[in-house]
């Protein structure tokens, strides 16, 4: 007989299991060096298409001074470099190096695993009615 969870109980196995598997993912992939904050950062860069600083804090929902300290890290780490605007030379855009587009790629490779490990049990009609319930979900956020 399966176990019936609470939705409480769910969301923190989830909580705990997605962020073990992930940290285990980080380390078998050689991302283990690099800052939750740091990753997360380049994958709104690799998803925001070169944005400039202020766009990626608000993105972030951090402070634009947090977004210049992390961005001069990742700059001299070599994931991204800064590149003032054709338009605007008082604008910086924030581009991904090879490096950081490796790393993002990577880091979207997990969340592909991810999403596999999700719908493993699941036939095709749950899958879409998974996708539908979780996208009422993240609307709330």
């Amino acid at each position: 007989m399966e176990t019936q969870y609470s939705l409480l109980d769910i969301i923190r196995i989830l909580t705990r299991n997605l962020s073990g598997h992930e940290e285990k993912l980080h380390g078998d992939i050689g991302l283990g060096s690099l800052s939750p904050g740091k990753i997360r950062c380049l994958d709104f860069i690799a998803q925001m298409k070169n944005p400039t600083p202020t766009e990626l804090a608000a993105a972030l929902n951090i402070t634009k001074p947090s977004v210049t300290a992390m961005l001069d890290k990742l700059a001299a780490e070599g994931f991204i470099r800064k590149v003032r605007s054709d338009e605007d030379a008082r604008s910086l855009h924030v581009h991904l190096t090879d490096k950081g587009e490796n790393v993002a790629e990577l880091h979207d490779g997990i969340h592909e695993d991810l999403a596999d490990h999700f719908t493993a049990n699941l036939n095709p009609d749950e899958t879409i009615e998974l996708i539908r319930l979780l996208n009422k979900v993240i609307r709330t956020f």
